[in-house]
């Protein structure tokens, strides 16, 4: 991405490398006991809130290892949705998935799902990680409802983020790697 950060694996430890200042932030070690969280716990913990993300889309393709066309445009967005996933309403998001909102801005929005709950009249409460929402390029964590969402992609990370760092010595995670 063009803010140097890759993710990387590694006899199961995932973590994210910037490829430009050498700093690394893990993801998750699967060799852990008890280090998995659910929630999206691994993507907080490796892009902090406030931290320097991008543009959604770029920020989303370092994250996902999204390899396609640039999905700066709406309909760029869109078509994910109809190549890797469903229109809200129509199936059921998980951890690790985009959202896409095609109802914001000359663009849309992108973002990645942490976790969903399914609320009372059918559609999801979302806890999410996404970028540039604020038109600020910083990372931020919240909250919307599956509403404001057009749909949901599965762009191949989904179990990168099943598990989180919580408790985890990053040197150990580093020994493992």
């Amino acid at each position: 991405s063009g803010d140097g950060w890759v993710f990387e694996e590694a006899n199961g430890v995932g973590m994210f490398v910037n490829s430009r200042t050498q700093q690394f932030r893990i993801a998750y070690e699967t060799n852990q006991p008890n280090g998995s969280a659910e929630g999206g716990t691994a993507l907080k913990t490796a892009f902090p809130a406030g931290s320097d993300g991008g543009q959604c889309g770029e920020w989303v393709r370092s994250v996902t290892g999204y390899t396609g066309p640039s999905v700066s445009s709406i309909q760029a967005k869109e078509s994910l949705v109809g190549q890797y996933g469903f229109k809200s309403g129509e199936g059921i998001p998980r951890s690790g998935m985009a959202f896409v909102m095609n109802n914001v801005g000359d663009y849309g929005h992108i973002g990645i799902v942490n976790s969903a709950t399914l609320l009372p009249d059918g559609s999801y409460q979302l806890d999410i990680t996404d970028s540039n929402w604020g038109m600020d390029e910083k990372i931020q964590h919240r909250s919307i409802n599956s509403k404001s969402v057009y749909g949901f992609a599965d762009l191949g990370m989904e179990s990168q983020y099943r598990s989180g760092t919580d408790g985890l010595d990053e040197q150990e995670a580093l020994q493992n790697f």
